[in-house]
């Protein structure tokens, strides 16, 4: 996949992505991580484990299951990454989650990244819906799911990290991707 780009964001395939820049974000962000996406945590352990990450979010795509993308900072380094799961081509639904360096925080950075993978899951994988599964503390999340025009649904879906001591419901949130 090539690099997508939109209005001031732009989308580095996990091809493309640099290890270093990787382990990097995930050191800076790790409290957060820690709430909102702990399994991440693994891949910033060392350089090493976040090369295994990218490698294997590449096997991921080639596959068709799970796309990985980057957000580039001005700096060379990685501003933040999205990612675009669970893809069910025969509902026409994949889950969307994204995670934003905290230096690069409220300035419409994620917002416009998760716009372009809209696009890519409209346009090139021919998806109806997308769907954000989202912790009720996760304030962030819930605002931009409510400026990307997503409306919650009325049930809750899955346990978050289920067996630890981050057990909590996820709420699920539906955007209708529109032709």
């Amino acid at each position: 996949m090539q690099r997508q780009t939109g209005d001031a964001v732009s989308l580095v395939p996990v091809s493309r992505l640099d290890a270093s820049a990787l382990h990097a974000m995930i050191r800076r962000n790790e409290d957060r991580l820690a709430l909102f996406f702990p399994g991440l945590l693994h891949a910033g352990a060392s350089l090493e484990k976040s090369r295994r990450y990218i490698d294997h979010h590449e096997e991921m795509e080639r596959a068709g299951r799970s796309f990985m993308f980057g957000i580039p900072a001005s700096d060379e380094g990685l501003a933040g990454l999205i990612f675009l799961n669970a893809i069910d081509p025969d509902a026409r639904v994949a889950e969307a989650a994204g995670v934003v360096d905290f230096a690069h925080e409220g300035c419409g950075l994620m917002s416009g990244a998760m716009r372009l993978v809209f696009d890519i899951a409209r346009d090139r994988l021919g998806l109806a819906r997308i769907r954000f599964l989202i912790a009720p503390n996760n304030a962030r999340s819930i605002a931009l799911a409510g400026a990307l025009g997503f409306r919650r649904e009325p049930r809750k879906l899955r346990r978050f990290a289920a067996g630890t001591d981050r057990e909590t419901r996820l709420h699920r949130y539906t955007l209708e991707l529109c032709r």
